[in-house]
């Protein structure tokens, strides 16, 4: 069961993140999601059109709880951030940019609390997940279409291996190439962590490059974060948890 599920079936009644007073034992992530998503429902800004929620987070812990999770932070967050974009998507609940959360130690919290704090940080004109298609270069080589008996051929030959379902799955790109959780994306990916319209594959001088697109949590080539990237056959792309490997047959 996701975290998500986990935490919407065990909601209870907390004040700005404050539970389990006067207990001494261990935290337990479902418990640290569960206020989150509290603070951030306490948080929301009514507009005309959208409701808005905080897109910046810090979690106070005792540093006895913290060195419970210093490990596992960084997996943790990425996991953290998945449930806020689940319940905002869930409740059509928009962020005003990239969605962080940051572990804070602090020694003045009794060691069986944990507080969380929420705020605003916009950090661009453009609302993260939109499905914003970036424009072909005029010099970006036509691409050609060779139709045979068995499929449709394109002469670029970018193709990109995942696992769905225990299943390896491939997806031929064509220029430009979209993918994210979104339905009008050319590759659907179902994964909590990836954004709607997470990442673009796009042709420049006859190689692919990738593009990320204002993410909430990242594109990653080789384990290196990048903004755009140029590939090569092999190079392996983390999107959300999804692992993802680049083949460039045109360049074997």
């Amino acid at each position: 069961m996701k975290l998500f599920d986990r935490i919407e079936g065990a909601l209870e009644t907390v004040y700005e993140g404050i539970f389990r007073k006067g207990t001494r034992t261990k935290i337990q992530p479902v418990e640290i999601g569960r206020s989150l998503m509290k603070v951030m429902e306490a948080h929301k800004r009514i507009s005309i059109s959208k409701t808005y929620v905080p897109n910046s987070y810090e979690i106070f812990l005792h540093p006895d709880q913290w060195v419970n999770f210093r490990a596992m932070r960084n997996t943790l967050s990425q996991e953290l951030k998945g449930v806020l974009v689940a319940k905002a998507e869930k409740e059509e609940l928009s962020f005003i940019g990239n969605l962080t959360i940051n572990f804070v130690e602090d020694g003045d919290l009794d060691v069986g609390n944990v507080r969380v704090t929420a705020d605003y940080e916009e950090q661009s004109e453009a609302v993260t997940g939109f499905f914003t298609k970036p424009e072909k270069p005029s010099s970006a080589p036509t691409q050609t279409l060779m139709f045979s008996s068995d499929a449709l051929i394109v002469s670029s030959a970018g193709v990109l291996l995942y696992q769905e379902e225990n299943e390896t799955k491939r997806a031929s790109l064509e220029n430009p190439f979209s993918l994210g959780r979104s339905s009008e994306c050319d590759l659907i990916l179902k994964d909590n962590n990836v954004s709607r319209v997470h990442a673009w594959f796009r042709l420049q001088n006859g190689s692919w490059v990738i593009q990320d697109n204002d993410s909430t949590n990242g594109t990653f080539v080789n384990n290196d974060r990048i903004k755009e990237c140029s590939l090569r056959g092999g190079d392996t792309i983390q999107i959300g948890t999804t692992i993802i490997k680049f083949e460039d047959h045109d360049h074997e």
